[in-house]
């Protein structure tokens, strides 16, 4: 008999907990423009619908050294602010060439001669 009003009661508590989500809200998505619309400064490109954002200043990237790769693509656009597509950028100058790296996460941006990490900003 225990054991049955302890299942009762378990899964009554499961039914409650699992139906708590169905109005919640979720957060919104890392999307470029939300991105810029929290941080009017932030240094950022757009590669592949997804913002890359500049990372010199993030410990474990700064600690690091990337190897330059294949050329991914180079800035088309820069000082955009709103509808941004791939290519363009905040900061970076037109023509700016970006690099792949041994990790998918990180792109560097060739400025001048100095290889700039840029973190891919993803949910999570």
């Amino acid at each position: 008999m225990k054991r049955e009003v302890l299942l009762i009661f378990l899964m009554a508590v499961g039914l409650l907990t699992g139906c708590q989500t169905v109005g919640q809200t979720s957060p919104e998505l890392p999307t470029p423009e939300n991105l810029y619309s929290t941080d009017n400064t932030i240094d950022m490109f757009v590669y592949q619908e997804t913002a890359y954002v500049n990372a010199e200043d993030t410990d474990w990237v700064a600690e690091q050294e990337f190897v330059k790769g294949a050329m991914a693509g180079k800035i088309k656009n820069s000082g955009v602010t709103q509808e941004f597509q791939d290519w363009d950028a905040t900061i970076l100058p037109v023509d700016t060439e970006i690099y792949e790296t041994e990790d998918a996460q990180i792109l560097l941006a060739f400025c001048g001669e100095e290889l700039i990490p840029y973190l891919k900003y993803v949910e999570g």
